[in-house]
Order: C-alpha cells, then structure tokens, then sequence
C-alpha cells in the first residue's frame, strides 16, 4: 500500500514539473514584414492601439526598434512609446523583441526598395511586349502603355532626353528620339528612357488626353 502511494506521489510530482515547464515556454514570435506601403499612424494611436503606453524616457532612442538596435542613444528625456520589455516599437505598432531586426534602417531601406523593382519590371516587361509588336500598331500600344502607367503610378509624365532636343514640339519631330518616363510611386520618382521605332509612337506618347465631361 505504502509502495503505490509512494509511486502515485512521484507521477504528480513530475506532472507539476511538466506542466510549470511547457508553461514557462514561450511560443516563437511570428515577424511579419513592415506594412512600407502605408504611412505609420501617429505614434500614440498606433502604440495604444498595440498594447502599449506613451512614456517618459531619458534618452532619444527609448524603446523604438530601429535606434535601440543600433545604440546610438542621445541623453534627451523624450516621450516614446513604451512595449514593455519583451517587445519594442516598429513605427506602425509594438512587435516582439526578436523581431526587431526587421526594423533596423537596412531593413526597411531593402524592404522599400521591394515594391519599387517590382514596379519597374512589370514597367519593362510592358516595354519589351511593345516592342516585340508589328511597327503598325506601335501607336496604339504607347497609348495603352501610357493608360495602364497612368492607371497603376500616383503620376506619370512623358518628356524628350533633353540631351537630344531641348526645345521641341512633338507633332514636328521627323524621327523617334529617346523619351523620359517620370514614374512617381511610394514616395519616390523613378525615371525610365524608351525610343519607340516610329514618329507615330512618339507621338502618342504626348497625345492630348480627352477628359470626360469635357
């Protein structure tokens, strides 16, 4: 009797010691990458919305991802999102602590970058069908490159390399030249040279836009 009391004593043991273990363990944060696109919120709604507070601080990084890894802290007192101490703030909310490397200014400099190439390629791969069209339907297809870019970019404008013809009027250039599209997209503006193969695809390119209404 003495003996299975005994063992039954030493399986509840051991259970607690499962149980306190597997609750001591903490689940792997899932990191998911900074929303760049959009512009971070003002950072006491973004903090409270997060599950953090707005607090004092005695220096300039306080509890920011992004400065805190890199430790380059100024002795200023600010008034900072404060996560706690197993999370830190991103700019858009407070993360886990092992996800701030996605915070440091590379980081976030290669994530910008991201949907700006991948922009671009769809831009050339645009460029490259155009010019793998029969000649004839070149101007057609620059007016439905230039609807598409203007569809898909915040603003878009054509203009001549101005190394090849300073002053110009379109309707009176005899041969294609080199043209210059301003493409502006997340807060940055990329430019992208093309020579059509015709005079008549250089110059829909600057056709006149017909305005609904109008």
């Amino acid at each position: 009797m003495r003996s299975s009391s005994c063992a039954w004593l030493v399986l509840s043991v051991c259970c607690l010691a499962c149980a306190g273990t597997a609750s001591d363990t903490e689940p792997t944060p899932t990191c998911a990458p900074p929303p760049i696109a959009e512009v971070p919120p003002e950072e006491h709604v973004a903090c409270e919305r997060s599950g953090g507070s707005m607090a004092k601080y005695g220096s300039t990084c306080g509890d920011a991802c992004e400065l805190r890894s890199r430790g380059l802290c100024g002795d200023v007192v600010t008034f900072q999102c404060d996560c706690g101490s197993k999370r830190c703030f991103s700019g858009w909310e407070c993360v886990a602590n092992a996800c701030a490397e996605l915070y440091t200014r590379d980081a976030l400099d290669t994530q910008a970058e991201k949907p700006v190439r991948e922009a671009l390629a769809k831009v050339a791969a645009r460029l490259t069908a155009l010019d793998a069209m029969p000649i004839e339907e070149e101007p057609a297809g620059v007016t439905a490159l230039r609807d598409w870019l203007e569809a898909e970019f915040q603003h878009v404008s054509f203009d001549l390399d101005a190394k090849e013809h300073p002053m110009f009027a379109p309707e009176a250039i005899t041969s294609p030249r080199t043209l210059v599209i301003d493409l502006w997209m997340y807060g940055t503006n990329e430019r992208v040279r093309w020579t059509p193969r015709s005079v008549a695809g250089f110059q829909s390119a600057f056709a006149a836009r017909e305005k609904s209404g109008e």
